[in-house]
């Protein structure tokens, strides 16, 4: 007897560890989620990458005119959007995987650890009652 309700105080225990790293990993998911530039606000609130853009078109041309006649390869034009870096999508997908299964697992063990429910304080004992002779009264009647 000792020994199950140590292996349920443990399991509960476990429960509440998943629980808590899903919450967290579940907070740390929105908090990224949340501080994320804004790509379009970033567009529209400077015209630094339509200069980038701009002057790397200028060059690119430039410089096709001075090699072109040497049989020398063109340059190429890189996008300013290709510099600017990638959003992490994945490691937002990871935490928020992490935090989903985390409180599915955290609930669940919880779940099957929690001791039975106490009887009533016997505050609606007297809808059972009624519901109770309510039943008995109809089987009479059949």
């Amino acid at each position: 007897m000792g020994e199950e309700i140590d292996r349920k105080a443990f399991i509960g225990r476990i429960g509440t560890f998943f629980l808590l790293v899903g919450v967290f990993s579940f907070i740390l998911f929105v908090a990224t989620d949340l501080a994320a530039p804004n790509e379009q606000r970033q567009k529209n609130a400077t015209a630094t990458v339509v200069i980038a853009a701009i002057q790397a078109i200028q060059t690119r041309d430039a410089e096709s005119t001075l090699v072109a006649p040497h049989g020398l390869a063109t340059p190429t034009l890189i996008p300013a959007d290709d510099l600017a870096g990638v959003t992490p999508t994945r490691a937002y997908t990871v935490m928020f995987i992490m935090g989903v299964t985390g409180l599915a697992i955290g609930i669940f063990l919880l779940r099957i650890t929690a001791p039975p429910p106490k009887p009533s304080a016997g505050r609606f004992s007297w809808l059972r009652s009624w519901l109770q002779k309510r039943k008995e009264a109809q089987a009479k009647k059949k």
